[in-house]
């Protein structure tokens, strides 16, 4: 194996859990929590894999560990297919992949010392010496920033900061050459975040450690990761440099995550702008691309002369239909029985859509529609919503193009897009 070949090799990584129903338990659809991701990280490098919390980045670190057996794809480990594993050869494999925790308090049992926590792997994997043992302890204490002559103290006698050093100690243990460190500061105040980080980015000087850095937080991973990978509902939209894909992004998920990160200088982005919505259900993902549900540049119409944020509106009232979030009679009690015309404004405001589109074949279609609301008739509105107001980011699933510093997976991004 070259310095080039990567360390870790993903493809096609798959983690669906059954959804199991009635009384004897029928298996009736997947989580898909993960879904297809690939992913390479060569040794001494920091790739992160960021997202909201239930697109599916922790699943996707347990299970490219094989700490949960995947569903399909494949985890190649210094060039060797980590399914293709004996039992001996796993074990070999977990000696030189660790995982760190996000909570360390959750890391330890309190009721033993913490050089005994520090030392579990051992047990795991037969170092029974008890000389080699405390040595082995020792080391990793001091590595980590921690006075070994505190061994025998109890969890709660160590800080946050202290009890994530710790964990890292425990991880170290075997020098591994694959760290995944899954939300490892988050738990953390900023001032103890930037000494975890620190430390780690010493120890990857020192042992060429390769680390999978899972986070939601985009400042922490501009300030210590190498690359990037932005994870939405299960599948990787785009990457690159952590850098370029941050200060330039090419999938709206990703602009989305930037929008969101508060700013000092509100001059340079504006303020912060959160993501409207929450991340869908993995057992019943949208179709097309995942992120058309929630993405404020959603592609319109090709029929209609509407742009993309207006499109947007009357998409956020289409899927309420479609959710039968709306009810129009309780609206109409709450307007102290308005007219048809006032609960048009009314449902119109709601969503944020504008008093009249500027397409006429549009308004049409969506006063039709509405129309059918007010009647009662949910279905026939729905109908010609879903008629009308469809998206090409629905229909199909987008392709992953080249960018100018790495991929992404966006319509926009297609030679001739729909719009």
């Amino acid at each position: 194996m070259s310095d080039d070949d990567p360390l870790l090799s993903v493809r096609d990584l798959k983690k669906h859990y059954p959804v199991k129903r009635g009384f004897l338990r029928r298996t009736v659809g997947h989580v898909r929590a993960v879904d297809g991701i690939d992913l390479k990280l060569r040794r001494g490098e920091t790739l992160a894999l960021v997202g909201e919390s239930g697109c599916g980045k922790s699943t996707a670190a347990r299970s490219l560990l094989h700490l949960e057996s995947p569903t399909g794809g494949e985890v190649r480990f210094d060039g060797a297919s980590v399914g293709s594993f004996d039992d001996g050869e796993l074990n070999q494999f977990r000696r030189r992949a660790q995982l760190l925790l996000q909570n360390p308090d959750e890391a330890f049992n309190p009721r033993i010392p913490v050089g005994e926590s520090v030392a579990e792997p051992m047990d795991i994997h037969g170092v029974s010496d008890p000389e080699r043992r405390e040595e082995l302890v020792a080391d990793r204490l001091e590595r980590v920033g921690i006075d070994p002559e505190t061994a025998d103290r109890y969890p709660h006698e160590f800080s946050g900061g202290q009890k994530q050093r710790l964990a890292l100690a425990r991880a170290l243990v075997f020098d591994p050459d694959l760290l995944v460190a899954d939300e490892p500061t988050s738990a953390l105040d900023e001032r103890v975040q930037t000494r975890i980080l620190s430390l780690l980015e010493t120890l990857q000087d020192r042992h060429d450690l390769a680390i999978l850095f899972i986070s939601h937080d985009i400042r922490t991973v501009r300030r210590f990761c190498d690359r990037v990978a932005v994870m939405y509902l299960g599948e990787i939209v785009e990457r690159g440099p952590v850098e370029a894909v941050f200060e330039d992004p090419q999938h709206p998920y990703t602009q989305a995550l930037v929008d969101a990160v508060p700013t000092l200088d509100p001059g340079e982005r504006g303020e912060a702008k959160p993501l409207d919505g929450d991340v869908p259900d993995p057992a019943d993902p949208p179709s097309g691309c995942r992120f058309h549900t929630r993405c404020p540049v959603v592609i319109p119409p090709e029929a209609f002369d509407i742009d993309a944020e207006t499109f947007r509106t009357v998409l956020n009232l289409r899927l309420a239909v479609a959710a039968d979030d709306i009810d129009v009679e309780r609206l109409r009690g709450r307007l102290n029985d308005a007219s048809d015309e006032r609960l048009r404004t009314a449902l119109r405001e709601r969503y944020g859509v504008p008093d009249s589109l500027s397409d006429g074949d549009a308004e049409r279609a969506l006063s039709a529609a509405l129309d059918s609301l007010l009647a009662g008739d949910e279905e026939a509105a729905l109908e010609q919503l879903e008629t009308s107001f469809t998206t090409v980011c629905e229909r199909r699933e987008p392709e992953t193009h080249d960018t100018p510093v790495g991929s992404a997976a966006c319509h926009r991004r297609d030679e001739s897009p729909p719009f």
